[in-house]
């Protein structure tokens, strides 16, 4: 991506095991070897999607340097809230604000027993 002159590099990842770790190391290894050097640039930004982390925990950021390349990254949870109502779980995604201000809920639910 390019913003006034500038080229911004990002990768983008979804964790959808129990691998952060993982994923960042490849995320890195992509970035640095196949983006940040083909593009001349030193500087580039992983986002990772992670599904294991329940929406509304605090995104997490880092910083790796790699060689001569510095990459910043950023987890973001969207995983599912777990809520237990006696003796059932309920999984649900949170609801979004619509232009007005109220709060819609998200339809999807999984009863387990």
């Amino acid at each position: 991506m390019s913003f006034q002159g500038k080229k911004y590099i990002i990768e983008i990842k979804v964790n959808r095991h129990n691998d952060i770790g993982g994923i960042i190391e490849e995320g890195l290894l992509q970035l640095t070897d196949k983006y940040l050097a083909t593009e001349s640039t030193s500087e580039g930004y992983l986002v990772i999607f992670d599904t294991k982390q329940p929406v509304g925990e605090v995104c997490r950021t880092q910083t790796h340097p790699v060689g001569d390349k510095l990459v910043t990254s950023f987890t973001i949870a969207i995983g599912e809230v777990e809520k237990k109502e006696g003796n059932v779980k309920i999984y649900e995604k949170k609801g979004t604000q619509n232009t007005k201000g109220a709060r819609q809920s998200n339809p999807f639910q999984e009863k387990a027993g």
